[in-house]
């Protein structure tokens, strides 16, 4: 082989080994990317320290300042799942938005906290809000960039919550989304559903999306709430309050997310009882019916709430008053639990908190509703008095199940705890 042959193939081999290099860069990159993409994110919650610290001198311009520390000042309580965009990074320019809509925006997403927000300050924010929903359309693109962003400002946290209607900045804007609609509020919230990993937005992107394009969402915030559920089991949403979520399944779901639900129980055990009593048709009744029969579970009190609530579904379910009948005949039911299953036919009727449904805030504060904190799984929910709203036929019912369950049982305990209950629903059926 000559000396110029020998010269072209080194040139040809270095030039394969060049483009092999080079697309296994290329490959290497879009697996990073992929993988990335498909994982969900907690937006950073900014709080009343981070806030504060904006307004601290030195540094960077005063706008680029407060971005930086707004970037880094992550919360301790819910942290991110991925890292949130360059401290450099600039307010989006929002591309298509109005001024005024850009101008509100800047105003909501940079709120000087010190000394805490007055009531002035957040009645405006409230005000700004409107204005945002006002613009339509025009808001659009700057609210989509800022949701982007994947940053927050907890309303909550610097005591700014009630008063602004919000939680925090985020879920104003997927409501302001919600409340503009068209064609590109749904694609913003849609787009937004695909990447949060936030039990509450997740909840109100359903039921903004279900709002503007019934049932098209239904499936696709079903799996939000099934991966992001994961998440929470493993730690990776910190503290948060996964309610939402237990209320998502319940709300949307059938058969299909009873073995989610069933999978919960051990961690949430009350989110997951309730949302399995809650399906639509009775879907989660019979895996309830199961938790007490099972012979591991009977008597060491950890069915106490199952039991507890077949008995407060048993006028709408009659196999779970049948249920509640045969491990009475078979002497299954501890007499601690009388007093529970009791309460279920004549006593509070606990409820998930729903934010699915627009409630009003006179709802939240009825006479006799209870709000219940179970530090396990931070656990929220509550009820109203059996009192408030049943029909005749449930109290037939429920007078009928009771002195079935009296005639099936010989303990003291279950005696007492019945008749009391009996009580309590034939006074409601005279006074109807």
């Amino acid at each position: 082989m000559s000396a110029a042959d020998q010269k072209r193939n080194r040139s040809r081999i270095s030039a394969a080994i060049f483009w092999v290099a080079l697309l296994g860069v290329v490959l290497v990159a879009f697996a990073i990317k992929h993988r990335q993409a498909g994982r969900k994110a907690v937006p950073n919650s900014i709080t009343q320290a981070a806030l504060t610290a904006s307004n601290r001198p030195a540094g960077p311009a005063p706008a680029a300042r407060a971005e930086t520390e707004r970037v880094t000042a992550r919360s301790e309580r819910f942290p991110p799942l991925k890292p949130s965009l360059p401290a450099s990074t600039a307010p989006p320019q929002s591309v298509g938005s109005s001024p005024i809509a850009r101008q509100l925006l800047t105003g909501l997403t940079q709120i000087n906290s010190a000394g805490g927000v007055t009531p002035q300050k957040a009645e405006e924010l409230k005000r700004s809000f409107k204005q945002l929903t006002e613009q339509g359309n025009a808001a659009v693109p700057a609210i989509r960039e800022y949701l982007e962003r994947l940053q927050d400002i907890d309303l909550d946290a610097i005591g700014a919550g009630k008063r602004v209607g919000y939680a925090s900045v985020r879920i104003g804007l997927l409501d302001v989304l919600g409340q503009i609609g068209g064609p590109e509020a749904l694609a913003a919230l849609h787009q937004t559903l695909q990447t949060t990993a936030d039990p509450s937005e997740i909840a109100v992107l359903a039921r903004n999306l279900d709002a503007l394009a019934p049932g098209q969402y239904r499936a696709e915030a079903l799996d939000a709430a099934r991966e992001a559920l994961a998440q929470a089991a493993t730690g990776q949403l910190g503290r948060r309050d996964v309610g939402p979520l237990f209320s998502l399944l319940q709300t949307y779901g059938d058969g299909t997310v009873v073995p989610d639900l069933e999978k919960a129980l051990p961690q949430w055990g009350f989110y997951a009882t309730l949302a399995l009593a809650g399906l639509p048709d009775g879907a989660g009744i019979p895996a309830l019916i199961h938790g007490v029969q099972d012979l591991e579970l009977g008597g060491s009190g950890r069915d106490n709430f199952r039991l507890q609530i077949l008995a407060q579904f048993a006028a709408q379910y009659p196999e779970a008053g049948t249920a509640l009948i045969d491990q009475a005949r078979l002497n299954q039911i501890p007499d601690w639990a009388w007093r529970r299953i009791a309460t279920g036919l004549a006593g509070d009727q606990y409820q998930l908190t729903n934010p699915l449904q627009n409630v009003e805030p006179s709802a939240m504060s009825k006479p006799g509703l209870k709000t219940y904190h179970i530090e396990k799984g931070n656990q929220n929910f509550f009820s109203t008095p059996f009192s408030e709203d049943p029909s005749g036929e449930q109290l037939g019912q429920r007078l009928d199940l009771i002195d079935r369950l009296l005639a099936a049982t010989s303990s003291s305990a279950a005696t007492e705890a019945l008749r009391s209950a009996r009580v309590i629903v034939l006074a409601k059926t005279s006074s109807r």
